[in-house]
């Protein structure tokens, strides 16, 4: 998969919802191209995204420096809680928790 291309996914996390069997092989259409994705690679980048994205404006904030010793503690320490629709079933949210990790 190329990811050098930018592909867009609309209500992607509504697909979760639909689906009363969520499992890792599910593949979802980009928006704006005729390209498939496995719905777990699609989760897992985007949390990977945001968990960088995350980490690197709350470092920022409190001053630590990439690289630094408190940079590298920083995933032991803080505790990330993702959070997930109560609407969705079992499957659906299993699988977030899995794409998660």
């Amino acid at each position: 998969c190329d990811w050098g291309d930018f592909y867009y996914f609309d209500r992607f996390k509504m697909k979760l919802q639909q689906d009363s069997k969520v499992h890792g092989g599910m593949k979802i259409k980009a928006e704006n191209a005729e390209k498939h994705v496995s719905l777990k690679l699609l989760f897992t980048r985007v949390f990977q995204h945001y968990h960088k994205v995350s980490k690197d404006r709350i470092c920022r904030t409190l001053g630590i420096k990439e690289g630094s010793d408190e940079w590298t503690r920083f995933d032991e320490e803080v505790r990330w809680v993702l959070t997930v629709p109560a609407i969705w079933g079992d499957s659906a949210k299993q699988f977030v928790v899995e794409a998660a990790v």
